[in-house]
């Protein structure tokens, strides 16, 4: 029934070799052949191979179990064997069939997948030619894959146009980060006070390194050349950009700029007839910025490229940051600078002592701080804000007559001392307590006010008008204007200090004059004479007279001093001086334009002698002459020294009392000369009764060495008024807690010098001016302020050195203790 096993396995190969001829026509042997590469159709084989194996391997073992159990010579066993190879046979050409089929089917897959539709089309009609067969056969296989193709060419085309926008993307956020790391790194350097040079160029090599243009510049603006000039420049095309190079601002792309106030971007420079371009350059792309803070163009930064399209939005974006960042450092240097300035104006203020150049100085450095077109200055001091001062700097005259007009009409003080910090004003003509002021040009329109406040009182203002190079002032403006305000308080309360003790200074020594010279008068006509030029020297009035009337008031003596100097019998004002005398006080009575006329009555508890008057021009805009209360101890002075030249003859008695009355008047100007130390002892808290303490060991140690009275006086005096020089200084030198700077050490060796000047002209104390400005000296001539040494120092300088000496060094100080009184004087020794 079966063909025995032997036999059929003799048959195997001729009938394999059989059906490949007959049937080799028919099978696809190219779309069976596997590709180089195939690794998933080597697998499929593999994978077919070993099936195929593993199934002989198991056959031939259980044929082996069997022939071990059963004998090699029953014909079962035979069975078995032939069923087992037919078994084998139709497995083997399963597997085949199936292993041809999907490689077949992959073969097609992968090149109807890699091919073109043309490519499918010709391979399709080629398999309906030859394959018919095959093609009913396996095109349920490839059919989904045909019409998957289409979907999966589009999406792989889509994500190929997705990958390439990622790409792009990615390459843009590189060279952005790579720009925002030069940009943070600029920023930071920019951070430091640096020079406008300085920070342009800094700008210029980040632009060259991130955006690789072949020129970048940065100009800056002159306004009053209406140029932009080049400070910096940067790129592989610099030598073609002149050191100096100046452009107008009304041509070119930069003209352009200026006028629009914005970016100016252009990508094919052939096409813009506006850009100027350097001798020899070819760029094709150029981009302008300017450089704009509070409305005004301050600069342009220009790069340009010799490529079309150049440079991108991001590239442009990047490009007005650092605009930015250099408008602000360019601003932050700028107010570093004016701020310096304005701390080494203190130190200047601090060392004026006359009111008018105070004045004026404020206005100066005013104007230059705030870097402003005119600057106006007004100050009234004094319990009486007798103490006026005003001054300008810059050229504006209609606007200040108008201002000077203002102040007359206190609308514009009254709101200016109402206010307690600086505020600005856009436009003044726009402005209900500004709008009457006349400004000679639209550049004035801006103001910023300043009130100077001293101890919480408004006792002035600074105005400046028109910003320089800017529209409006800013907040860093009113900023700086704070700290003015209270540097010009300091200076002008200092100045008026130095008046005010000037002025004691000088009527103490007019009386001490006066008195003197009443009492040596022979006759009332003298005395009369010595009165009248004793009060025109005070009140500073255009003209001055004096009537003297006996018991029956009859005139006993008459005198009048004006221009043309002294007259006897001259016209007086006899009305008023009735009027004053029946009063018993001072009374004024105004001319009009010409001047008004004052009257004060001469008399004592006893009589009435007479009265004084005076004409003064009426100009409210100047100081008063003098204060009322100075003419009225004039006055009193001048009735009791007539008194008592009046009655000298009578008595010895009155003589004496009179003369007592002169010792009490200099024992009185002694301890006004001691209440005044004491008052500028007390500014320093360190030395406060260093005066007293001084003047009483310098008068002991000149009694010991026999001194004269009169070189006892001097040394008292002298003792008293030495350090007189320091209410020049500073409060922060005199106050500062360490060791003094060079400069402020130049400056407290000015006290000597400043004190000396302060009684220079005052007779009776002429003679302390040795003294005052050599009490610093020392015997090696390491001393101040003319080192002198040895006996070139006077004698009265050198005692008191030592007094001071010793004084200083048994007192307390912040940086020491004081020593015993042995201890100084081995010191001394």
């Amino acid at each position: 029934m079966f063909v025995p096993t032997i036999y059929g396995a003799n048959l195997i190969v001729p009938i394999v070799l059989i059906g490949m001829i007959l049937i080799g026509d028919l099978l696809p042997w190219k779309q069976i052949r596997l590709p180089d590469g195939d690794i998933l159709g080597r697998r499929i084989i593999m994978i077919a191979c070993t099936i195929e194996l593993t199934v002989l391997i198991f056959i031939s073992a259980l044929l082996f179990v069997l022939d071990q159990s059963i004998g090699a010579q029953n014909n079962a066993l035979v069975s078995a064997h032939g069923l087992s190879f037919i078994f084998f046979t139709l497995f083997t050409v399963v597997v085949y069939i199936e292993g041809v089929t999907i490689i077949i089917t992959m073969n097609k897959l992968m090149k109807e997948l890699s091919g073109t539709e043309d490519d499918t089309e010709k391979n399709d009609e080629n398999i309906d030619d030859s394959l018919s067969i095959w093609n009913t056969k396996f095109g349920k296989y490839v059919k989904p894959f045909i019409h998957l193709r289409e979907g999966a060419r589009i999406k792989l085309t889509a994500q190929a146009d997705q990958l390439n926008v990622l790409s792009q993307q990615i390459a843009n956020e590189k060279k952005r980060n790579a720009q925002l790391t030069l940009l943070m790194e600029l920023s930071q350097q920019l951070e430091n006070q640096l020079d406008q040079p300085v920070a342009a160029q800094l700008v210029v090599n980040t632009l060259e390194r991130a955006l690789s243009c072949s020129l970048a510049c940065v100009f800056v603006h002159e306004p009053e050349s209406q140029e932009f000039m080049m400070l910096a420049a940067a790129g592989e095309k610099i030598n073609l950009a002149p050191p100096g190079y100046r452009q107008s601002a009304t041509t070119g792309l930069i003209g352009r700029a200026f006028r629009q106030r914005k970016t100016q971007i252009v990508n094919d420079l052939r096409r813009d007839p506006d850009y100027i371009q350097f001798e020899s350059e070819n760029s094709l792309s150029a981009v302008v910025i300017p450089l704009i803070s509070n409305g005004h163009v301050h600069g342009m930064i220009a790069f340009n490229s010799e490529q079309l399209n150049a440079f991108s939005s991001i590239d442009v974006g990047l490009a007005e940051a650092v605009a930015a960042e250099l408008i602000r450092a360019w601003e932050r240097s700028g107010y570093h600078q004016r701020l310096m300035n304005l701390i080494q104006a203190g130190s200047q203020f601090s060392s004026v002592v006359d009111p008018n150049s105070t004045a004026r100085d404020v206005a100066s450095v005013t104007r230059e701080i705030l870097q402003a077109r005119f600057t106006f200055v007004h100050i009234q001091l004094g319990q009486e804000r007798n103490f006026i001062q005003s001054s300008s700097s810059g050229n504006a005259p209609h606007l200040l007559e108008s201002l000077e007009k203002s102040l007359n009409s206190e609308g514009l003080l009254q709101i200016i001392f109402q206010a307690i910090q600086p505020f600005r004003i856009r436009d003044v003509r726009k402005y209900p307590a500004t709008s009457h002021l006349t400004i000679d040009s639209t550049n004035l329109r801006s103001m910023i006010a300043i009130p100077i406040r001293w101890h919480q009182v408004n006792i002035g203002a600074i105005f400046a008008f028109g910003k320089q190079n800017e529209v409006f002032f800013t907040e860093n403006d009113e900023s700086l204007a704070e700290l003015l305000a209270i540097q010009a308080a300091g200076a002008f309360e200092s100045t008026w200090l130095q008046q005010e003790l000037r002025s004691s200074l000088r009527i103490t020594s007019l009386l001490y004059r006066l008195s003197n010279q009443i009492i040596q008068a022979e006759n009332l006509e003298e005395a009369a004479v010595d009165i009248a030029q004793t009060a025109h020297k005070l009140s500073r009035s255009s003209t001055t007279g004096i009537v003297l009337l006996n018991v029956d008031e009859s005139i006993a003596a008459e005198v009048k001093i004006d221009s043309n100097g002294l007259q006897h019998g001259s016209r007086h004002p006899m009305k008023l001086i009735k009027d004053a005398m029946n009063r018993g006080q001072l009374i004024y009575f105004s001319q009009g334009k010409s001047g008004i006329q004052s009257c004060i009555p001469i008399k004592t508890p006893i009589r009435n002698y007479g009265a004084i008057w005076m004409e003064s021009p009426d100009d409210q805009t100047n100081n008063p002459a003098t204060n009322p209360n100075d003419m009225q101890a004039l006055v009193n002075q001048a009735a009791i020294a007539l008194e008592r030249s009046m009655l000298l003859a009578e008595s010895r008695r009155q003589a004496i009392e009179i003369k007592a009355a002169y010792d009490t008047l200099e024992e009185t100007y002694d301890q006004t000369l001691a209440s005044l130390t004491s008052a500028l002892d007390a500014r320093d808290r360190e030395t406060e009764g260093h005066s007293i303490r001084v003047s009483n060991l310098a008068v002991k140690l000149g009694e010991a060495l026999k001194f004269s009275s009169d070189q006892l006086k001097v040394l008292e005096r002298g003792s008293l008024l030495h350090d007189i020089g320091k209410i020049g200084i500073s409060d922060t030198i005199l106050h500062k807690p360490g060791k003094l700077n060079d400069e402020e050490w130049k400056l407290m060796k000015l006290h000597p010098d400043i004190g000396a000047k302060i009684v220079e002209g005052i007779p009776f104390l002429e003679d302390t001016i040795p003294l005052i400005r050599h009490h610093q000296e020392r015997w090696n001539g390491t001393g101040y302020p003319s080192g002198l040494k040895g006996e070139d120092i006077p004698i009265l300088a050198r005692l008191f050195s030592v007094i001071d000496a010793f004084d200083a060094l048994t007192s307390n100080r912040p940086y020491r203790q004081k020593i015993s009184t042995e201890e100084a004087l081995i010191y001394l020794r």
